[in-house]
C-alpha cells in the first residue's frame, strides 16, 4: 500500500501535468508577479531616469508592474550584493553599468559579492557618453580653461563621481594623471547627490549626464558644459566638442548599462527577459527620450556578446586604472 505522503505526492504531479504547471513549464508562463529592478544609484540622475523609462516600457510588454528599487552606494556593491542573495527566479533583476561586471574586481580586494559566481548578464542595451561640467562661478569657458584653472589650483580642485570603483571616478583620475592637476576625490552616490555639490561649490567638475535637471542647471547660468566623450557631439548639446575634435582621444570615457540576475536563474528565463528588453529598446518613443533627454544609445545586445564586452573591457581598464596608479582598495 503506498503511504499517504507518497500518495498526496503522486496526485499533485498528476494535477500538474494535466494543468501543466511543472516546473519545466514555469519559465513559459513569466512573469507570474511583479518583478524588481534593483538601481544602484539615488534618484534624478541619467541612470535612474533611464532605468524607470525601461520599467514602465516592460510594465506595457509584461502585463506586470517592474518596480524600481534604488539601492544606491559602495560603488554598485549594495546593489549588486542585494541580487546576488535574492532568489533565483528572475523576480529580482540588477540594473547593472561599468562597475558592477568590470570595474569592481579590478578595484577592490574584497567585494560582497563575485561578479563571475553570484550574478548572470543577461543583456546590455545602452551606452552614453559624458560631459564635462563645472561651477559657473569658476572663470573657467572652455577644456582649456579648466586645465590653466586646474594648474593654478593643484591639489585644490576638487571633482566629483558616482563612486570609486566608477566610470566618472577613473575617467576624471585618468584625465588628472595626464596633465598631473593632482585634483582630489570625492565620490557621492549619484548624479544628484553630485550635482548639488557642483552647485553649492563643494566640487569644482564632474563627469556626468546631460539629463533634463542638468541642462536646467545650464540654461540658469549656474553650470557650464565644456566637452563630451563619444564620437560625436550629443543632440542636447550641439555646440560642444568632443574630446576627440579637440585632439585629446584617450580621455574618452562613458558607459554602458546592463540587466543581471542571480546566477540560477533558468535560461529560458534569461532569454525572455533579453527578448523583452530588445522589444523594449526598439521601441521609437524610448530611443527618442534616451538620446534627446538622458544622451544615452539603446541597442540590443545577448547575453554571449555582453559577456565578451565584459572580458575586453575588463583589459582595457586595468591598463587605465594602472597608468592612473590607482591601487587595489577596501570597501
Amino acid at each position: 500500500m503506498i503511504p499517504y505522503q507518497k500518495a498526496l505526492a503522486a496526485l499533485a504531479c498528476a494535477a500538474g501535468l494535466l494543468t501543466g504547471n511543472t516546473a519545466a513549464a514555469a519559465p513559459d508562463a513569466y512573469p507570474q508577479q511583479p518583478v524588481r529592478l534593483i538601481v544602484p544609484y539615488a534618484p534624478g540622475g541619467g541612470t535612474d531616469s533611464m532605468a524607470r523609462a525601461l520599467a514602465r516600457k516592460l510594465s506595457e510588454i509584461w502585463r506586470q508592474k517592474v518596480i524600481v528599487e534604488n539601492r544606491p552606494g559602495a560603488s554598485e556593491s549594495i546593489a549588486a550584493s542585494a541580487v546576488a542573495r535574492a532568489p533565483a527566479d528572475g523576480y529580482t533583476l540588477l540594473f547593472a553599468s561599468d562597475s558592477t561586471f568590470q570595474l569592481n574586481p579590478l578595484l577592490y580586494n574584497h567585494l560582497s559579492y563575485d561578479p563571475d559566481k553570484d550574478l548572470v548578464p543577461i543583456t546590455r542595451f545602452a551606452a552614453s557618453p559624458f560631459a564635462l561640467f563645472v561651477n559657473a562661478d569658476t572663470p573657467v569657458k572652455t577644456f582649456q580653461d579648466f586645465l590653466s584653472y586646474a594648474r593654478q589650483h593643484k591639489g585644490k580642485t576638487f571633482y566629483g563621481s558616482y563612486g570609486v570603483s566608477n566610470s566618472t571616478n577613473l575617467g576624471l583620475s585618468w584625465l588628472s594623471k595626464q596633465f598631473d592637476l593632482d585634483m582630489v576625490h570625492i565620490p557621492f552616490a549619484g548624479q544628484g547627490p553630485a550635482m548639488i555639490a557642483l552647485l553649492g561649490g563643494e566640487i569644482q567638475i564632474l563627469f556626468g549626464n546631460i539629463i533634463p535637471s542638468s541642462i536646467g542647471f545650464i540654461d540658469q547660468g549656474k553650470v557650464r558644459v565644456l566637452v563630451v566623450s563619444g564620437e560625436q557631439r550629443l543632440p542636447n548639446a550641439p555646440d560642444v566638442p568632443t574630446f576627440r575634435e579637440l585632439g585629446h582621444d584617450n580621455l574618452d570615457t562613458g558607459y554602458t548599462l546592463g540587466l543581471a540576475a542571480p546566477a540560477g536563474v533558468d535560461p529560458a528565463i534569461q532569454r525572455q527577459i533579453a527578448e523583452a528588453v530588445k522589444q523594449a529598446v526598439a521601441d521609437p518613443e524610448l530611443i527618442k527620450y534616451a538620446a534627446e533627454t538622458l544622451s544615452i544609445r539603446l541597442f540590443a545586445e545577448p547575453s554571449g556578446q555582453y559577456r565578451d564586452f565584459i572580458a575586453d573591457s575588463r583589459r582595457i581598464l586595468q591598463q587605465r586604472i594602472e597608468a592612473a596608479g590607482i591601487g587595489k582598495l577596501d570597501q
